[in-house]
């Protein structure tokens, strides 16, 4: 059954119709045009809740105060604001609230706004050329996760992340509780688990931890994945969105396969040479270092690049939100940075990290020199 959502936008043009149809004929959702007829925020609000009981899901567009004909006198985050606490008070049936803009990241007002992130399960930009499957999956996700954090119970909390045994439990108190919110849960599962490496990896680290070059590795590195590190894949909620590992039994996946030390005693090629004597893979292809790095001691990725790095000659990146005692840092390699990658992407190092940087170029333009 299709995931249904409404969709708020002060506009009625071809960019909405663009929206509707491109969501629609994925065939996973289906997005019907909610328009705000009335400036006025408790009808708006009272027509939207209402239509909340027949949909899944609502989306928002970030500026419904902008210049549309069906313009508002409030935000998309006073909005959220609101519905959250329907939601949180019991008062209403908690559904996803998803955000969409126009090139958000150049919205000053948005960007600035760290608090009302969080009122958001998901955030697309609608200026670029949009991925509707890929969006649409992640949209029919979310709301089927949702229904599913509906039905745990308080000691069976841990089921909704399929693994019998988790090292550290202490990790999910944050989000542990008597009463169970979908938003907080989702929220930490996409914002916290799959954007920093530390419970989990994503599939580019697990080959990075593995020393193997994905594009030139081919069928053997899919083989790999498929038949042996397949327990170690994260089947809990949210899986259906990307492909994850459970950093802890990835390592220990190394140890049964090869017979040896976990993967970073070794360099990527070493890596390689052991898993080729144990699984027989014989086309799997050590990664590489990329330019201006020497170490083959990958344990992270570039996250301009996404190229393979030794965290030791990465550069970590400034975040806004501060770290969690078990997520690693963002790294960015010393090509990325002096291309200018990190600066296109809207990102930058952290200053001590540039001036590490800067000082790290300098001296390789001074041997050039000599």
């Amino acid at each position: 059954m299709k995931s249904k959502y409404i969709y708020i936008d002060d506009e009625k043009d071809v960019s909405v119709e663009t929206l509707l149809q491109g969501f629609n004929d994925t065939g996973i959702v289906e997005v019907s045009q909610c328009l705000p007829e009335i400036d006025n925020f408790e009808s708006l609000t009272s027509m939207i809740l209402d239509k909340l009981h027949a949909n899944d899901g609502v989306i928002i567009d970030l500026k419904l105060n902008g210049n549309g004909p069906h313009r508002v006198n409030f935000t998309a985050t006073t909005l959220a604001q609101f519905l959250r606490s329907a939601f949180n008070d019991n008062q209403e049936e908690e559904k996803p609230i998803i955000l969409c803009s126009t090139d958000i990241n150049s919205n000053v007002d948005y960007q600035t706004d760290f608090t009302s992130h969080d009122l958001f399960d998901f955030i697309f930009d609608k200026s670029i050329e949009t991925k509707w499957i890929e969006f649409a999956r992640d949209l029919d996700c979310i709301s089927k996760a949702y229904k599913q954090i509906k039905q745990i119970n308080t000691e069976d909390f841990l089921s909704i992340f399929c693994r019998k045994e988790i090292m550290d439990t202490s990790v999910f108190d944050i989000i542990r509780g008597n009463k169970f919110q979908a938003s907080k849960i989702v929220g930490f599962v996409l914002h916290d688990m799959f954007t920093h490496n530390g419970l989990l990896i994503n599939e580019s680290t697990l080959a990075a931890r593995l020393g193997v070059d994905m594009e030139k590795s081919g069928k053997s590195w899919q083989n790999l994945t498929k038949k042996f590190f397949n327990v170690s894949k994260y089947g809990g909620i949210l899986s259906d969105i990307g492909d994850y590992y459970w950093n802890d039994l990835v390592i220990k996946r190394f140890k049964e396969i090869t017979g040896k030390n976990g993967p970073a005693s070794y360099g990527a090629s070493k890596r390689i040479e052991l898993l080729k004597n144990s699984t027989s893979l014989d086309n799997l292809v050590a990664a590489k270092p990329v330019t201006l790095c020497k170490s083959d001691y990958f344990w992270t990725t570039c996250v301009a690049t996404n190229k393979p790095l030794d965290p030791m000659e990465g550069y970590v990146v400034k975040e806004d939100n501060d770290l969690k005692s078990w997520q690693e840092p963002l790294y960015a390699s010393l090509i990325a940075y002096a291309n200018g990658d990190l600066e296109k992407m809207g990102m930058s190092l952290t200053i001590a990290e540039k001036e590490r940087a800067d000082s790290d170029l300098q001296e390789i333009d001074n041997r050039q020199d000599d």
